[in-house]
Parts: C-alpha cells; structure tokens; sequence
C-alpha cells in the first residue's frame, strides 16, 4: 500500500537501510552501510541474479513494489540462511491466494502526477486477481500487472577538482559543466502464483514472476574549461575572474538500456512426523541489453581576433562561471559548434 515505485523505495523505509539512488529513484539497498554487491537477494526464497555483467549487486528498481506482498530483511545472515553474502539478505515475497482471507479478491489502482521542471505527467496502474476454489478451498491462483512510466528531467552542476590556480588571492577552478537530464522509465511487472494444499500436512506451489525495466536517457553538458597561461608568466598574472580564457564544448550522450528478470520456482512444504520438510527449485534469468551506447562531442572555436573568455563568481554556491564578453552567449547558439568527435 505504500506509495513506492519500486522494491529499493520501499525497503529503505526499516532502520539501518539505506539505498544508492540514481535519478531520484532508488536502485541498491544498503544495509548498515555495506556495499551492495555484498547483500544476496533472493524472490520467493530463490536467489535472483544481476543483469548487470560488471559485478553480483541486484538492481531492486527493476521490480515495481505492486508486486510484492512483503519484503523480509535480514541485517546478520541466520545458519539457516544461504552463505553467499556478508551484507545480509533481502528477501521479496509475491502474492499468494492463501494469504487474503476471502476466498476472492480483486484489487486494482491507477495513480497520475506532474513533474515541475519538464511539465509532463508519470503514471502508473496496476491490479490483482486471485482466489481460492475446489472442494474445500484447497486450489489457489493469484495474478497480478503493474505497469508505469516517467518522464524525467533533472539538471544539475558538476565542479572541478582542480583548484590549484590563484586569482588575486582567490582560488579558481579549472572549469565547470551544467548538465540536463531528459529520459523515460517504463516498468512492467507480472505475477503468477498457482497453490495446492490438498491436506494440512502437503502444500505445493509455483510462483513465477517476469520484470522488465527500461530507461532512455538524453543527456546535454555544455562544459566550460579555462586555459591557464603558465604560472607566473606575465599572461597569467594579468588574469582577472572576468577574463578567464576558456574553451567550451557540449557534449550530447543517448543511452537506452532494457533490462528482464524471469523467476519460475517449484516447492513445497510437508508435516512429517515431528518435523516439517520444505523442499523447492527454481529457474532465474535476467538479461541486460544496451541496444544504443552514443556520445557526441561539439566543440566552439573562436577566431583569434575574439578569443572566448569566462567570468568566475565565487560569491554563488557551489561557484558561478559563465561565457563573457562579445562571446556570451556562446552555448545560446548552436551554430558557434561544430562536431569534432563521435
């Protein structure tokens, strides 16, 4: 019930949990502050695998949190517990008919906004359907969509590191680039879940379960580097924070990037004797493919009657530094740029 867009947004709202975001939006649990790739994350008791190929951490923001009937953390992994992780266990468990207490349900919602920046409306609808039947209730089915889409757009500043050039006493950093982020996040989630519990002592299931998360991203960085004289010549010590030589370039990436998670798991649980025997098997895939990986470079050449210069404005946080002089509104006009590198 939790207004979530996904199983990393939910989860980080226990104590001790954390989550690594990325455009708003929650994609790695952190648990006590360690490294993701060190938790195990397991659906329906099976572990699920990485679609990303650099490493093992599992990205939670490609499961919709509709799907999900409860999240169960565990901080220290109990004996109990499989030892492939030092981080601890998330574990994410789908809906089951046998866990409504009317033998029908049907649940469905539908929620709509609108974002400041870019003016334009994310959404999200989901449902789920599911009962009991047979003699005596002992058959359960359960099936549940969720399907969402945003449109993003975020802007922000990065600065330099590199701050050992001094200005009358000021320190200047060797550049600056604003960037602007325009992208959309489409996520489609399916349950299944399919119960038998023919006695009390015999309850067999299968769950199964198919995630696919997609986002396509534009980004635009118009970047300004200054062009420090060498120190101590006389060019560097006429500088001023308005005459600053500098270069500018805008750099235009695209990136699409689809990603699939498929989950089959068979199982059961059995009263024998004294004890119980819980037995099961499951069949996991996730697939991630980056159909376009582009990046484009456009650079400004001035002539060199009109060299471009740059203001520093040390005044604003983190810092101001803009095109000046005749060539001011340099990123303004695109036709100042040509492509030098793709």
């Amino acid at each position: 019930k939790l207004p979530d867009q996904n199983v990393a947004e939910a989860v980080k709202r226990l104590p001790g949990l954390s989550v690594a975001n990325d455009q708003g939006e929650g994609r790695y649990v952190v648990i006590r502050g360690i490294d993701p790739s060190l938790v195990n994350v397991t659906l329906n008791g099976q572990t699920l695998p990485a679609p990303e190929p650099d490493g093992r951490v599992v990205k939670l923001d490609d499961l919709p949190s509709a799907m999900i009937q409860s999240v169960v953390v565990t901080k220290s992994l109990l004996a109990s517990q499989d030892a492939n992780a030092i981080g601890g266990e998330v574990n994410v468990r789908t809906k089951t008919a046998f866990d409504s207490k009317t033998p029908f349900f049907f649940d469905a919602r539908g929620a709509i906004g609108l974002y400041g920046i870019n003016k334009k409306s994310p959404y999200e609808v989901d449902g789920t359907i599911g009962g009991r039947f047979g003699a005596g209730e002992t058959f359960g089915a359960v099936l549940s969509v969720n399907y969402s889409r945003r449109p993003i757009e975020s802007e922000n500043f990065q600065g330099s590191s590199d701050w050992t050039n001094t200005i009358g006493g000021v320190a200047v950093p060797a550049g600056g680039g604003y960037r602007d982020y325009n992208l959309y996040r489409t996520r489609l989630g399916i349950v299944g879940n399919f119960d038998w519990r023919p006695s009390d002592d015999v309850k067999l299931y299968i769950r199964s379960s198919y995630s696919k998360y997609q986002d396509h991203e534009t980004r635009d960085q118009n970047l300004l580097a200054i062009n420090f004289p060498a120190k101590g010549s006389g060019a560097y010590n006429a500088l001023t924070l308005s005459t600053l030589p500098a270069t500018a370039t805008i750099l235009v990436r695209h990136r699409e990037e689809d990603d699939n998670t498929k989950s089959v798991t068979l199982g059961g649980d059995f009263n024998v004797g004294g004890g119980k025997l819980s037995m099961s098997g499951g069949w996991t895939r996730a697939e991630k493919v980056d159909p376009i990986r582009s990046e484009f470079t456009f650079t400004y050449t001035p002539p060199k009657t009109n060299p471009l210069f740059a203001t520093y404005d040390p005044s604003t946080y983190p810092y101001t530094l803009v095109p000046s002089g005749a060539n001011g509104g340099t990123f303004s006009d695109p036709t100042n740029f040509i492509q030098s590198k793709l």
